[in-house]
């Protein structure tokens, strides 16, 4: 028999091993890769995560001098060298300098820290190094720089057994068919896609916090988060270019956000923001296009009609339409009207609409843009049940996924509309 003192020690090995054991079935089985560089070797431990092979975030910033920041709605910032990657929690989509990937898995939250996929080495971070960085996930290894290291030999191919003989079948007459029509060349009167450069614009930002709400949470944060979302969405899945008129703590005028649109060509406008009552029990989103009033419509019309007879080079001079500033979006107000209407249509049973749910107003930042503009105002902050589900993921989400609905079947109306002018055209 053993003596107490053998037992209990018995007993506290075994429950060291029990919880060992424990502690691996809820972390996962952990693997080391090492990071080979110019400098020397360290080490990187990679965490099994729902399945997944997963650096914690930190780890990763650490072993790399990354800038790591979390804003308070979830999207995590990545910066090296002025370079960033923009992740969103739930979505393995990620900005890459203004560049959308796709990754393996979406970053996940696990014991009060982020873990990121091991691929986002290669996938994400490699180009915006400056360096080369590589990421060899079978053989556990990550280089960086100028380094060299042996692949792992891939084993050699069983030879295959030698194939029996076919004899041929005995030849039939094919029967005689008429030749198939040669592919007709592409139509040059194709009409080209309407919208290919959306410029999203977060409301407010750096100074002008916008609207706060009871619990603290700022306008500027959700319109933030909210646009980088959608932007990840629209480009993630449609292959549109998305520019977004702050992507930081920016401050910028009205004026300023419309003319980003206007310089980059932009074919669609929409500005994300949020409200407040003096009603702490309103609630709702409400879509807002452009709306001038009878002798404003008059005099734009007036204005946008004038043109000018400007010189060109080796002489003559070519007749170039002026249109003012402040009458910019007046030849988009239907279009924009439109649009509006396929965003409420999209947040119904989705998304808790105002009761005046599209209103048309001279919002100063929709007068200037020279294209189908619309600002939605997602929800009231100054109503805390409203505030908490502005600041959930999945709310987000649903707004994300009502506004791509709708902008997709803006983008097709307006390809049907140009494809039957162009036929018309042909006709004539």
């Amino acid at each position: 028999m053993l003596p107490v003192t053998s037992r209990r020690r018995g007993v506290l090995a075994l429950t060291v091993v029990l919880l060992l054991l424990t502690w691996r079935s809820v972390a996962g089985q952990g693997t080391i890769f090492t990071i080979i560089s110019p400098a020397g070797r360290r080490s990187l431990a990679a965490t099994a995560v729902h399945g997944h092979e997963m650096f914690a975030l930190n780890d990763l910033a650490a072993a790399f001098q990354l800038n790591v920041q979390a804003d308070t709605l979830g999207a995590i910032t990545i910066s090296y060298k002025g370079k960033t990657i923009i992740l969103t929690p739930d979505q393995n989509l990620a900005s890459v300098n203004g560049r959308i990937v796709s990754l393996a898995t979406a970053p996940t939250r696990s014991n009060q820290q982020w873990f990121v996929p091991v691929e986002l080495v290669n996938q994400a971070l490699a180009p915006i190094y400056g360096e080369r960085l590589e990421l060899r996930a079978d053989s556990h290894l990550i280089l960086e720089g100028n380094v060299t290291a042996p692949r792992a030999p891939e084993p050699a191919p069983t030879p295959a057994a030698p194939a029996a003989p076919v004899q041929p079948a005995p030849a039939r007459p094919a029967p005689s068919q008429p030749a198939a029509p040669a592919t007709p060349p592409p139509s040059l009167g194709t009409p080209q896609p309407t919208i290919s450069t959306i410029v999203i614009d977060p409301g407010h930002g750096g100074s002008d916090k916008g609207v706060q709400g009871p619990h603290g949470t700022l306008e500027k944060d959700i319109t933030m988060a909210v646009a980088r979302r959608l932007k990840c969405a629209i480009e993630g899945r449609l292959g549109i270019r998305v520019l977004l008129s702050r992507d930081g703590a920016e401050t910028l005028s009205a004026d300023a956000r419309a003319a980003l649109a206007n310089n980059t060509k932009a074919d669609l406008f929409i500005s994300l923001h949020a409200t407040a009552s003096f009603r702490t029990d309103t609630s709702g989103a409400e879509i807002f296009s452009l709306g001038l009033d009878r002798d404003a419509a008059q005099a734009s019309a007036t204005a946008s009609s004038s043109a000018q007879q400007l010189p060109v080079t080796g002489g003559g001079s070519r007749q170039v339409e002026i249109v003012p500033w402040q009458f910019a979006q007046t030849r988009f107000v239907d279009q924009s009207k439109t649009l509006a209407d396929l965003i409420e249509q999209q947040f119904k049973g989705h998304v808790p609409l105002d009761g005046r749910a599209i209103t048309q107003a001279p919002l100063r930042v929709l007068v200037g843009a020279n294209m189908p503009a619309v600002l939605v105002e997602m929800g009231y902050l100054s109503n805390a049940d409203q505030e908490n589900e502005l600041g959930t993921g999945n709310f987000q989400n649903a707004i994300v996924q009502a506004l791509y609905g709708a902008i997709v079947q803006f983008r097709d109306t307006l390809n049907t509309r140009a494809k039957a002018t162009a036929q018309g055209g042909g006709a004539r």
